[in-house]
């Protein structure tokens, strides 16, 4: 049986917190001594914990006043081949995703066209909303081409990453993606999954992934909660030409 260790659980437990408002920014935390009463760890955990935290960019340090929640908590890079699963991970939150739905079904015209089918190919869908920390922060709508990854469905996606699963399980290497970023408003049923208020701000990003073969993989719409994701750029000269590098920046804290 599988332990969670007493700092991973207690940093945990304060990202949560950070994520659903508990503690917004600039709140200041309960000091160490408070939060060995609270959780039940030692001084030493909650110091570790607390480290561990500011060097993130979650919490920042005061000095003779205590340490208080940052502006900034993560970023995330919109690469075609970084999963929201491993991205958040490698920091330390706890990921998971709610499946909405998962089945096979037939490509329509225009996913055909996105994904290089032909109409009425069979595909799988699995879309999904995708939690940090338990807190809703997007919204994933799939669609792959069936025989590329036939049985795809078995596994479980409430826990495991999409793009693991297509490298472990499938030997597909991702290779390069074309996305499309847009602004708008969410509509009652993505706010209803986001908990989202009427109205709300959503980033939509479109993207199509391909193999190292030229064949697409993968078709996916996702909505960011608009109050939790900021979009920026950074902009590279190399050989005469622009490289532009979409980012998104989690506010309030996939794939």
């Amino acid at each position: 049986m599988h332990v969670v260790p007493l700092h991973t659980r207690l940093r945990e437990a304060l990202v949560s917190a950070i994520l659903t408002g508990e503690y917004a920014e600039g709140d200041r935390i309960p000091s160490e001594r408070d939060l060995c009463d609270q959780y039940r760890v030692s001084r030493t955990t909650a110091r570790r914990t607390l480290t561990g935290l500011v060097h993130d960019g979650w919490l920042y340090t005061v000095t003779g006043k205590g340490t208080y929640v940052g502006g900034r908590q993560l970023d995330q890079a919109l690469r075609p081949f970084t999963g929201f699963t491993d991205d958040l991970t490698q920091r330390g939150i706890e990921v998971a995703s709610r499946v909405l739905v998962a089945e096979d079904t037939k490509a329509s015209a225009d996913l055909a066209r996105k994904l290089g089918l032909l109409p009425q190919t069979p595909v799988i869908a699995l879309h999904r909303v995708r939690l940090a920390g338990g807190t809703p922060i997007a919204i994933q709508r799939a669609w792959l081409p069936e025989h590329r990854c036939p049985g795809l469905l078995r596994f479980d996606f409430r826990r495991r990453s999409l793009y693991e699963v297509l490298h472990a399980e499938f030997g597909l290497r991702l290779h390069r993606g074309h996305s499309v970023i847009r602004a708008g408003l969410a509509t009652a049923d993505e706010r209803n999954h986001l908990g989202a208020d009427d109205p709300s701000a959503v980033l939509r990003t479109f993207q199509t992934t391909y193999l190292e073969d030229g064949d697409a993989i993968e078709y996916c719409e996702s909505i960011f909660h608009g109050d939790r994701y900021n979009l920026t750029f950074d902009a590279t000269e190399r050989e005469g030409q622009i490289s532009i590098t979409p980012t998104m920046t989690a506010i309030d804290q996939q794939r």
